[in-house]
């Protein structure tokens, strides 16, 4: 018999660690939060009352110690459950365990690799819910924690990813340096020590869109260069509560006005990514073509960027 998991377990181990070294400590932490929901009596699963998205559930602890605390939404269509996690961790590490494989993966094996990424994230983010403590130290931790999976996701497939603080030089108009700036990348990809790829890493697109696009036009128009620039989001979902007491929404998060707005005034991300779109992004034919789902970077665009 299993040993009982208990949420602070979880949530110590994820603030202690603040950023994992390896993917094998990602996966187990997902595994181990899949059992805890698995066991009788941790959690009462919650639907969203927003139509056509009772997909969307909320877990709420049944510890009083932790006071009852309610998750964000997770979407239950991929959240990988505990009775079937190993064969999906099984598949999703043969596939990150060369290029060629990640290349020639099959539609359902590219599906299971993107649930995988959400599922280990929304772990991470669903365990520290139940904390008490300060919201934006949580948000810190959880955003940091998805920007080095992100990076290690590449890494084990033996591609030169890492973050980097770039120094740029600007000039006048007589082209004298009169200032240095620092420039932080959550994202960079390099080959053969140059540098191919720049992206921007972050849990939700929510007030972002215009550092996003801002940056990628920034940094060209600086460093003189084209560098492609990609965008990583993993979801644009948060709660919403109701008049009624235990019932919550879902409530998008995704501005598609702005990003519309940046796309076609600016156009200089080569690539938007997320895990989990939202339901505008399914059905807009402008915005089907502009964002595409994880699984495209690592199996299809990465080696466009790469040219391999």
């Amino acid at each position: 018999m299993k040993p009982t998991i208990y949420i602070e377990d979880l949530a110590r181990d994820i603030t202690d660690n603040k950023t994992y070294k390896s993917l094998s400590q990602y996966l187990d932490l997902a595994h181990r939060y899949a059992d805890f929901v698995a066991e009788e009596g941790n959690i009462q699963v919650i639907h969203s009352q927003t139509p056509e998205e009772h997909h969307y559930v909320f877990y709420q602890y049944q510890d009083e110690s932790i006071h009852y605390k309610i998750t964000r939404p997770i979407n239950s269509q991929m959240m990988v459950p505990a009775s079937s996690f190993e064969q999906e961790e099984k598949i999703f590490l043969e596939l990150l365990s060369d290029l060629d494989k990640m290349k020639e993966a099959s539609s359902e094996e590219r599906k299971g690799f993107n649930n995988m990424v959400y599922t280990i994230q929304q772990s991470i983010g669903a365990t520290l819910d139940s904390l008490n403590t300060n919201a934006n130290s949580a948000r810190k931790i959880n955003g940091n924690m998805f920007e080095n999976l992100i990076r290690l996701l590449f890494q084990n497939l033996g591609l030169d990813a890492r973050t980097n603080i770039a120094t740029l030089k600007l000039k006048d108009e007589n082209n004298q340096v009169v200032h240095t700036m620092k420039y932080q990348q959550d994202l960079v990809l390099k080959q053969n020590g140059q540098l191919k790829l720049i992206g921007d890493i972050k849990t939700s697109s929510k007030d972002r869109f215009d550092k996003v696009f801002m940056d990628a036009y920034f940094y060209n128009k600086i460093a003189d260069a084209a560098i492609p620039h990609i965008a990583v989001f993993l979801n644009d979902v948060q709660r919403s509560k109701t008049k009624k007491r235990n019932q919550y929404r879902t409530s998008s998060t995704f501005c598609k006005g702005r990003f519309i707005g940046y796309s076609i005034g600016l156009d200089v991300l080569s690539g938007v990514y997320y895990c989990d779109k939202t339901r505008s992004m399914e059905e807009e034919s402008y915005l089907q073509r502009k964002i595409k789902t994880l699984d495209c970077l690592y199996c299809e665009d990465i080696f466009k960027f790469l040219k391999i």
